[in-house]
């Protein structure tokens, strides 16, 4: 009798669990800024925080097994080569093809002289933040790091830069990001451990566009 009474209990919570499980995404969470209503909704999702860190951790152990986990680490460095090839090709679309959704945006506006002096507002204000980030804030911490004057390394990066603004994916400036440091004498092994984690961790960008637009 128990043990059928213990079935039955582990059904019926098995059946609860899986109840709250289905209400999950369409649950919503209201935040009220001022005048301002975000909509937070909670949806089934993969963790990318969880991905880097088991990435990090499965980089660690492939270096410290050597030579049997050599072949796998060959074919991370083959697939980031055709990575690399891949997103070059695809950068070369970038003038036909951003062109070509922004003139698709553009032609879905009813009021374009109301929208385009919002829109100014907005990128005015952003890379006005984006630009105290870059010459005051991570200047000053590179200074404080090694004493040394800023400038001229961030001029090294220039062309990251404009690729970065051009394309605005980390992601596709991260093979020129590569090349930059490598000539500024950047240690590889520091650049390919740093670059692609700041590429999916770092979203100041982001951040500052959420708000701006809520305020």
């Amino acid at each position: 009798m128990k043990t059928k009474s213990c079935i039955k209990s582990l059904r019926a919570l098995t059946a609860r669990w899986t109840n709250i499980r289905k209400t999950w995404p369409k649950s919503t969470c209201i935040l009220r800024l001022d005048n301002h209503t975000c909509r937070m909704r909670a949806h089934n999702s993969f963790i990318l925080l969880g991905l880097i860190v088991f990435c990090i951790v499965m980089g660690v152990v492939i270096s410290r097994l050597g030579k049997p986990a050599r072949p796998l680490a060959e074919f991370f460095i083959a697939l980031d080569v055709v990575i690399t090839r891949i997103v070059f090709l695809i950068m070369w679309f970038g003038p036909i093809g951003i062109p070509s959704l922004i003139a698709f945006k553009m032609l879905e506006v009813q009021d374009l002289l109301v929208t385009a002096q919002t829109l100014a507002m907005f990128i005015f204000t952003v890379m006005f933040g984006l630009a105290i980030q870059c010459f005051g804030t991570l200047p000053l911490i590179y200074f404080i790091g090694t004493r040394q004057n800023p400038y001229p390394f961030l001029r090294g990066l220039g062309q990251a830069v404009l690729t970065a603004l051009g394309t605005s994916s980390s992601a596709a400036s991260l093979p020129v990001t590569f090349r930059c440091l490598n000539k500024l004498g950047i240690d590889k092994r520091v650049t390919k451990f740093v670059l692609p984690v700041g590429a999916m961790v770092n979203m100041v960008r982001n951040a500052l566009a959420v708000s701006v637009k809520f305020f």
